[in-house]
């Protein structure tokens, strides 16, 4: 019993938003779930880059522009909620380490495969394991890898988001809507369209939103390498979950129409040809009262992260 209660004190109880150094594949990485013991859940990798995407950022100095520009807010920020001289230096100087760690990660970690595809093969591919597809990430990154061991696919190219994950060390995978729907759960008001008539966002969900977001912003400098929005999922549109009446609410699609704000304004950043729909990305609307929801035409135009459990 006391062996039990010390194991018990030892255990660290982690909140949505913490920073997770830790995992034993050195990737970088932030809480974006925990489950009721408060010492599981699943944690999130940093943004997945080309390597021409990098050099771009690299080239730019958006790095160093973007730490110049939040180091200036960042004191604000804390002396506002309350904390003291020596609470925000302690916290700065946290932040700091944090983001020396994720950007010196960057410049030998994975890249995306960026080259040309070959679109009827490309398809082919994703027919080919659709069958296999549902919303667990897990699941699908599994079935993916031995789809293309069996095949005649070169899983870099036509599966390169799930090649990047293998690449990051074992337990890595690009999260399905399961685990994106949890996730949004830390900041969203609601998920699904039943959610989309409200007017507003309410002063708690405001308040929720902006801290987690403080939070990963701190971290990187100002610099959205945590995204929260736009994330690519592995549920395939052509999959058993689509099928599924009970997830009808938790799927739309994009109208282009060249309006600005909410979901009509993110038309104007993702694709919406019929014949690249292949996945779903999860997308948090503000301007709708704060829901989440799955869009059904779009495609790599999202942010590309993986998920791992902890």
């Amino acid at each position: 019993m006391a062996a039990m209660l010390v194991t018990s004190i030892a255990a660290k109880a982690w909140e949505v938003g913490d920073f997770y150094g830790q995992d034993p594949t050195g990737v970088p990485a932030v809480v974006v779930y925990v489950d009721e013991s408060g010492e599981h859940g699943l944690i999130m990798s940093p943004l997945a880059m080309t390597e021409k995407t990098y050099q771009n950022y690299i080239k730019k100095k958006i790095f160093e522009k973007n730490k110049k520009k939040y180091d200036k807010q960042v004191a604000k920020a804390y002396k506002k909620q309350g904390m003291d001289l020596a609470e925000i230096d302690a916290k700065i100087a946290q932040n700091n380490n944090i983001y020396s760690r994720i950007i010196e990660w960057y410049t030998n970690a994975p890249r995306l495969f960026d080259g040309d595809l070959t679109e009827i093969k490309e398809r082919k591919a994703i027919e080919g394991v659709a069958s296999q597809n549902n919303e667990y990430g897990e699941e699908n990154q599994k079935a993916i890898v031995a789809y293309c061991e069996e095949s005649d696919f070169d899983m870099e190219k036509y599966f390169r988001q799930n090649y990047w994950a293998e690449q990051l060390g074992e337990g890595w995978f690009i999260p399905g809507n399961y685990e994106l729907e949890l996730y949004s759960k830390c900041y969203a008001q609601g998920f699904g369209k039943q959610n989309k008539p409200a007017a507003f966002i309410s002063k708690e969900a405001i308040e929720k939103l902006t801290n987690f977001w403080t939070k990963l912003w701190g971290y990187t400098g100002g610099t959205d390498l945590f995204p929260y929005n736009m994330i690519l999922s592995s549920t395939m549109i052509k999959s058993a979950w689509s099928e599924d009446k009970e997830n009808e609410n938790k799927i739309t699609k994009i109208v282009t129409n060249g309006g600005f704000g909410g979901l009509a304004g993110l038309a104007n950043t993702i694709a919406t040809a019929a014949d690249k729909d292949n996945y779903y990305i999860l997308l948090y609307d503000m301007q709708k009262g704060g829901f989440s929801v799955f869009v059904s035409n779009a495609e790599y135009e999202s942010s590309i992260v993986a998920f791992k459990r902890f």
